[in-house]
């Protein structure tokens, strides 16, 4: 039945009795229970207007977004509010916090209708919906007008500025509100400056060590499980600041919202495989943004952004370039190769080590062309059976001295390890603009944003692989056979983007 112009005066009138109340809406409305950080956003959302919450992973963030939506459109007069949200990619948009919205509307038999295009309509009236607008388009969220707006800005750290300057735009009054929220992924993003000190947001951080699964018994035993802590004195002191950031007593929350947040056998998987100290642990983990500027080679957000690219690839794969391939002996460590096509990483497997004629024939079987193999220890053999075989191969022995200098033609490098590890560097730094694309693999991730650097003599030295080793708990065998698909020598470490730009691939990979 549609609304009446008595309805709304009453409802003007008479405000909604949740109107101050979201958890408590949520609670009686939808019969959910917020653990203590949700309840703590809900409330901030009422009380501030401009919320950023930056967030560990599986935290329940868009679960959280989607409430404080269905409760902004409910207790709100008819036709008085309005939600926007918006996030890095339209699947993100969809798939992620509107189909949130959408379970959540039909659980507590809200008003209206939302639809499958992220649309939120009572009766003939647009009360609210979820855009992906083009990057550079500050205009992409006008028209909106009514006195209660609230935008979701959701994984807030891949909103570009142009979009944080419409989003400005609509909520210029009093009862307007935002909330971003997202992992910390980006210390460089402008999500990253507003949860500053100073920026007059309202920030919130959830770590995932004060998590409901998570005290220091179940972190303890957790860590126990895989022997975390017991292989050196690095990895005993990395346990201890763990359990000491643990509470002493896990929330209580129930049985089923337990089975939907991370748990202390994952963050402990991850201490192991990412490193405590790691960008990957600091943003995934703590829900803190890493400080990559100090000493890191490759920044995180630069490894995620070409990841990203590699998701949303429309076009065809471009033609096979060159593969790397790291070789381990028997051990630990893993023979793995790289696939370079064009300007992506298409792929990287991973091959049983065995004797040097084994895994050269194993290459020889599944690599298409070029292959860069590490030449040093066993990987010479497989060098020379490649050969044999009259297979195109390049030796890259990390130790050689090289001429090569960087970007700037101010820096050489120490070895060509160094040289190697800085050219993935300059072509995945935003500046040079090359379209880079990695595979979403949160070892690969863990491994590229690892190495520190320092400069001595005008040189370029990377941090060695046993330290590495250390802190990691592995061999950088997944980062080394990308560095290689992407090793290029003698040529210089980068050619101009700008004239690189204007050639075509075939031209530009003749140098590479």
């Amino acid at each position: 039945m549609a609304t009446t112009w008595i309805d709304e005066l009453r409802q003007r009138i008479q405000p909604h009795p949740h109107l101050n109340d979201p958890a408590g809406w949520i609670r009686t409305r939808l019969r959910e229970h917020l653990w203590s950080k949700q309840r703590e956003i809900v409330d901030a959302i009422r009380d501030h207007p401009k919320v950023a919450v930056h967030s560990c992973h599986d935290a329940g963030k868009s679960f959280i977004a989607s409430r404080v939506a269905d409760w902004w459109i409910d207790v709100h007069p008819e036709g008085s509010a309005f939600v926007a949200s918006t996030a890095p990619t339209y699947r993100q948009v969809n798939a992620i916090l509107w189909e949130e919205i959408r379970t959540s509307h039909q659980k507590g038999n809200l008003k209206g209708r939302v639809t499958q295009s992220d649309e939120w309509k009572i009766g003939d009236r647009l009360v609210g919906y979820g855009r992906k607008p083009a990057d550079h388009d500050e205009h992409g969220f006008q028209g909106i007008h009514r006195r209660y707006v609230l935008v979701i800005l959701d994984e807030a750290c891949g909103i570009p500025p142009a979009l944080w300057t419409g989003v400005d735009a609509i909520t210029t009054n009093d009862d307007a509100r935002i909330l971003a929220i997202g992992n910390p992924d980006d210390e460089t993003s402008e999500f990253a400056r507003l949860c500053r000190p100073g920026s007059g947001w309202h920030v919130i951080r959830i770590d995932g060590l004060t998590t409901p699964n998570v005290d220091k018994a179940t972190m303890a035993a957790a860590l126990d499980e895989i022997g975390f802590g017991t292989r050196n004195a690095q990895e005993a002191e990395q346990r201890q600041r763990l359990l000491a950031a643990c509470p002493d007593e896990r929330e209580q929350v129930p049985a089923d919202l337990r089975h939907l947040l991370l748990s202390p056998s994952w963050i402990a998987d991850k201490a192991r495989r990412w490193g405590v100290d790691s960008p990957l642990f600091t943003a995934k983990v703590r829900g803190e943004f890493p400080d990559t500027s100090a000493g890191s080679v490759i920044p995180l957000a630069w490894v995620r952004a070409a990841q990203n690219r590699w998701a949303n690839r429309a076009d065809p794969l471009p033609r096979f370039t060159q593969a790397g391939v790291d070789v381990a002996d028997e051990g630990e460590d893993r023979t793995t190769i790289a696939y370079r096509h064009a300007w992506r990483i298409d792929r990287i497997e991973i091959v049983p080590p065995g004797d040097p004629m084994h895994t050269a024939d194993q290459i020889n079987a599944i690599v298409p062309g070029l292959s860069v193999v590490d030449g040093i220890g066993v990987g010479s053999g497989v060098v020379a059976r490649l050969r044999q075989l009259g297979r195109p191969v390049v030796s890259f022995i990390a130790s050689r001295g090289t001429d090569l200098v960087d970007q700037t033609g101010e820096l050489g490098f120490i070895n060509c390890r160094a040289a190697a590890w800085w050219a993935l560097r300059e072509m995945l730094d935003p500046i040079n603009g090359l379209p880079i694309e990695l595979p979403d693999d949160d070892e690969l991730t863990a491994e590229l944003t690892a190495p520190k650097w320092t400069q001595a003599g005008g040189r370029i030295k990377i941090e060695s692989k046993d330290d590495i080793k250390k802190r990691l708990g592995r061999s950088t065998d997944l980062a080394d056979s990308v560095i290689q698909a992407f090793w290029t020598d003698p040529t210089p470490v980068l050619e101009d983007a700008d004239d690189m730009a204007s050639d075509t691939d075939d031209d530009i990979f003749s140098l590479m």
